[in-house]
């Protein structure tokens, strides 16, 4: 009987030791992944900002940015929680005009509150200020985000909609201290 025990204590701690041993590899093979990415966006968004948008936050974002003022139009996309843009329109009146189109989309749009800017079901737009203007050496800046996945289902009665406006906000306050 005594060799049986022996056989089991053996065995359970080879387990032991393939199980330490094994945790231990993990965690030291973790050391190698880079570190979540912390800024999004031109700078103008944190990572809690980002998971602001999401039903269910995730472990790790990451974006895909064109420079800013490169051209028209630049743009960030998130993932496939949203894309972030930043163009130049023809003037500050054209804001309207530019919500109207976008808004074709969606029979719901409102104002942001404090902000020369609007938002509908999944998409919003802020115009930024004229100091930005100068720095981008174009007329009317105009910030855009849009939601592209698919969260109607899952946000009801309205609190997609806000939080995309306050991310909108948000990044239009960084970016405007940034370019202003």
């Amino acid at each position: 009987m005594n060799t049986f025990r022996t056989k089991i204590l053996a065995a359970a701690a080879a387990a032991a030791l393939l199980v330490g041993g094994g945790a231990l590899a993990l965690s030291l093979r973790g050391g190698d992944e880079p570190a979540p990415q912390t800024s999004f966006c031109w700078g103008s968004l944190t990572r809690e900002d980002v998971s602001a948008l999401t039903v269910e936050p995730r472990e790790r974002y990451t974006s895909t940015e064109t420079a800013v003022a490169t051209s028209r139009l630049s743009y960030c996309h998130v993932d496939d929680e949203f894309m972030l843009s930043l163009e130049s329109l023809h003037s500050a009146e054209s804001v309207w005009g530019t919500a109207d189109e976008v808004a074709a989309e969606s029979p719901v749009r409102a104002l942001i509150p404090g902000a020369p800017g609007w938002v509908n079901r999944t998409y919003a737009g802020v115009l930024l200020p004229t100091d930005c203007a100068d720095a981008l050496a174009e007329p009317a800046p105009y910030l855009q985000i849009q939601a592209t996945n698919d969260q109607e289902d899952t946000w009801r009665d309205g609190p997609l909609q806000k939080r995309i406006a306050t991310v909108l906000t948000t990044a239009a306050e960084r970016l405007t201290g940034t370019l202003g």
